[in-house]
């Protein structure tokens, strides 16, 4: 999970540096949806480290919540990529 984390992160900041190069509105549009994924990778890197916290009962019992804020993040960074083409 934290290689998945770490790898759409790293898409996000390449995606990042792209969109300095778009026009001034495009720009402001792309930067909201960037700041968007941005905040969906804290939540997901928070229950990340909630997880590591928890005894094997309450990582199984929390497995659900990490995915979905994986997935939230995984989401966001595709809907950020899809609005740069």
């Amino acid at each position: 999970m934290e290689e998945r984390l770490k790898r759409i992160g790293k898409q996000l900041d390449e995606l990042q540096v792209e969109t300095g190069r778009m026009a001034e509105q495009a720009n402001k549009e792309m930067n909201k949806q960037l700041k968007e994924a941005n905040k969906k990778g804290e939540a997901a890197s928070r229950e990340l480290e909630e997880l590591r916290k928890k005894s094997n009962e309450e990582w199984k019992k929390f497995t659900d919540g990490m995915n979905k804020a994986a997935d939230d993040f995984e989401k966001a960074y595709e809907n950020a990529k899809s609005r740069f083409k």
